[in-house]
């Protein structure tokens, strides 16, 4: 083999390798792994000639994940697609492949890094002729040299037996060898000395005993506790040992600097123990919100304990100054590791709102950063200091809730309506957009089911209760909607979201009519009193509720809805003001999930500032600030729309502006999210309006057989064709019987109007909402 040559790849190669070396943190894999492989590579090829010519991640799975298996490397120079690195079994498979003609399969495979090629099946009658293994051993073999995955599903072998324990402990999770070499494997045909860096590669991995840099210098913190709790007298800081814990004090707080030192948006100072004199029995380190310190103040502390057993972590409040969190002593009887020093200055044992006992012989570093995060929220929390993290851009919807265009929807008007019978998890999927876009508190979202006794606005926004008066006046009677908009006011960066379980449970138009005028106002505002001055809400002692709030830019508003006897319609006016995203399930998808059940799949907290993100996309969209729609495409969309606008004219169902505006913001916000903007030009848009179609125009359709049959049978031929012909069938049963097929324009809105074709055919009356 032609090796690849150096001048090609090696400044590349170079970034790369120094991208590995700087964000080992962020991949959660020990340094030590890093640094294993990348010298191994220089060692046995030559040069650093890791191309990354298909790199696409370094990282292991989610946190909240049971495994920690994927890393793909897209090498340019890889290990042979057999898998000759098989553990015990590698002999086999060299043989098995010596045996048999594998000449198709280098043709088949050529640059192919995943799949299973056809041809891999001729390697089967070679392992079964291998007489030195048993079937099960030959059944796994098989699974090995041709799907990587398969081997699980044998019986008897499980995953834990092929997992690395010293890797696992390394990570503090757990990683199955194999899958890693499945991942690096590239081209089909390499060198020995390819093979040899890999089985290096394993071994040096089976060497690592999770001596990262912050597992290290905390265990030999807490062995410094330790021996100095046996010292005859006090350690000097002018001693080596004192220097030397120094050191593993200072790194400690360099890697927590890498994580901390710009902490949703507030930039914190770093602190240790340093002594005067003597060295403390108890040395600690500290994360530090601005005008803190550690003689005064709340910050982020970790002490280790006294015998050397590990460290206590949390929010800590200074022993000369306390009063401003509630600290929890540990007394005797229950704690584990004892924090109290030599002097009564340097007693932590009663110092922490949230003392969390970390022991050195099951230390976690992803736990103790996740009890930092948890510290500095409380922190920022009870300094009043503003919390936010750098807008990070959102580009793509969790596929959890990606089946429904509720993102889209939000995205470009912050007020959707979820429609469809009870149970096919409208306020779930709410729910769950609420949650992946939360603060750390999740106070930036309220679930309000309404009910049928509002009949004004006083159920939303609050009323002055004057039978709640003191001296200093009357109390403003709030609700969870007007403390979730005060929220939202003080919090502008983040995005708010109230979410109306049953909105149409009363009449919008009498408890929503504030709403629905301020959003669509640019500086909508929402009066709450006529007081001279701002009132202190019930069961609060300041004064927050003003005359008047502007409606918050960062509230996005989702309403569910039932049909049934108890509810009411929505006028045109509501709908006119809202995406209308309507819930089906067919039978196909009933009879699948009686076969199987499930819950509705969980969704995780998006990154920070993803946020934030979502909310910068949001008023970039409703400015029109998103890249407007090329020319092409554009004069599509606009013929399709006044089409539909003189159908629906005809008929006395025509939309305005804000509508045909709204549905342009929706369109680039639909190309900005596109994977492929290109194929998004050409015909990706045709989905993206066929929903607006449905959301937007389809909802004000309501009325008796003689005022919309006519309209309903000329929307669905226009909807079948994509063409507006004067002299198109108006017949009810011709448009019912259209068949969707590749060449329907808009088969969602065909099928929702022959649905309401049916109604109207059976009961005489037909609303788009049913």
């Amino acid at each position: 083999m032609k090796p690849v040559a150096p001048e090609q790849t090696f400044n590349e190669a170079k970034d790369l390798v120094g991208k590995v070396e700087a964000n080992w943190k962020s991949v959660k894999l020990p340094k030590p792994l890093i640094s294993a492989f990348s010298k191994a590579w220089v060692e046995y090829v030559g040069y650093p000639a890791i191309r990354s010519t298909g790199i696409t991640r370094l990282h292991t799975s989610s946190e909240r994940s049971e495994n920690v298996a994927d890393i793909d490397l897209a090498l340019g120079i890889a290990v042979s697609p057999l898998r000759e690195l098989l553990h015990r079994y590698k002999e086999y498979a060299i043989k098995a492949v010596n045996e048999a003609d594998i000449t198709e399969f280098k043709k088949e495979y050529g640059s192919k890094v995943q799949g299973t090629p056809a041809c891999w099946k001729k390697l089967e009658p070679a392992i079964d002729a291998l007489q030195e293994i048993n079937a099960e051993e030959k059944a796994l073999l098989k699974s090995f040299l041709t799907d990587s995955e398969k081997f699980y599903d044998i019986k008897g072998i499980a995953r834990d037996d092929f997992a690395t324990p010293a890797l696992c402990k390394a990570s503090g999770k757990r990683v199955d060898r194999f899958s890693i070499i499945d991942q690096i494997a590239g081209a089909s045909n390499t060198t020995p000395e390819v093979y040899r860096l890999f089985v290096d590669f394993i071994e040096k991995i089976d060497q690592l005993e999770g001596n990262d840099d912050f597992t290290s210098c905390f265990v030999a913190i807490c062995e410094f506790c330790r021996d100095y709790e046996s010292h005859a007298g006090p350690i000097k800081t002018s001693d080596p040992e004192s220097h030397k814990v120094l050191q593993n004090l200072e790194t400690l707080l360099g890697e927590l600097e890498k994580e901390f030192s710009k902490y949703r948006g507030v930039t914190f100072t770093f602190a240790h123990s340093k002594g005067s004199g003597s060295f403390p029995r108890v040395p600690w380190v500290g994360i530090l919100p601005p005008g803190q310190s550690p003689k005064s103040g709340i910050y982020f502390s970790m002490c280790f304990g006294r015998e050397g057993n590990g460290a206590v972590a949390g929010l800590a409040e200074s022993v000369q100054n306390r009063g401003r969190i509630q600290t929890n002593e540990r007394i005797e009887e229950s704690k584990v590791i004892n924090v109290n020093g030599g002097d009564p200055k340097q007693y932590y044992n009663n110092t922490y709102e949230n003392p969390l006992e970390i022991l050195k012989d099951s230390f976690s570093y992803e736990d103790l950063k996740e009890h930092v995060r948890v510290s500095l929220d409380r922190a920022l929390e009870c300094l009043d200091l503003k919390q936010s993290n750098p807008p990070m851009p959102f580009t793509k919807i969790p596929p959890e809730i990606s089946d429904y265009t509720v993102c889209e929807a939000l995205l470009s008007k912050p007020f959707t309506i979820l429609t469809g019978a009870s149970g096919t998890g409208k306020t779930k999927l709410a729910t769950s957009l609420a949650k992946h876009l939360s603060n750390i508190d999740s106070s930036n979202s309220q679930i309000v089911a309404v009910g049928a006794d509002w009949t004004d606005n006083r159920s939303v926004l609050g009323f002055v209760n004057h039978l709640n008066a003191d001296k200093d006046g009357p109390r403003y009677q709030s609700t969870p909607i007007l403390d979730l908009l005060l929220r939202a006011t003080n919090d502008t960066d983040v995005p708010y979201f109230l979410i109306l379980d049953e909105m149409n449970l009363s009449h919008v138009e009498r408890y929503f009519a504030d709403f629905l005028s301020a959003m669509e106002q640019k500086d909508g505002t929402l009066k709450l009193h006529s007081e001279s001055s701002e009132l202190r809400r019930a069961g609060r002692d300041s004064a927050d509720v003003p005359a008047e709030i502007e409606y918050p830019e960062n509230l996005f508003v989702i309403g569910t809805v039932n049909i049934d006897e108890t509810t009411y319609m929505f006028s045109p006016k509501v709908l006119d003001r809202a995406n209308v995203i309507e819930f089906t399930v067919s039978a196909g998808e009933i009879g699948a999930f009686l076969k199987e059940p499930n819950d509705y799949p969980e969704i995780e907290t998006a990154a920070p500032g993803i946020a934030e993100g979502f909310l910068q996309l949001a008023k970039q969209a409703r400015n029109l600030g998103c890249e407007k729609l090329p020319e092409q495409p554009a004069e599509k969309i606009s013929k399709h729309l006044l089409d539909l606008f003189n159908i629906l004219k005809a008929e006395r169902f025509e939309f305005a502006y804000r509508t045909a505006k709204e549905i342009n913001i929706y369109l680039q916000v639909c190309r900005h999210l596109a994977e492929d903007k290109a194929a998004w030009d050409i015909s990706g848009w045709r989905n993206d309006l066929d929903d607006q179609i449905l959301q937007k125009l389809l909802p004000k359709l309501h009325g008796s057989a003689g005022r919309i049959g006519k309209l309903l049978a000329t929307l669905t031929h226009y909807c079948d064709s994509g063409e507006y012909k004067a002299d198109i069938s108006t017949q009810l049963s011709a448009a019912a019987e259209l068949e969707s097929g590749e060449k329907t324009a808009f088969p969602k809105s065909l099928a929702k109007l022959q649905s309401m074709i049916g109604t109207l055919r059976d009961e005489q009356f037909v609303s788009f909402i049913q």
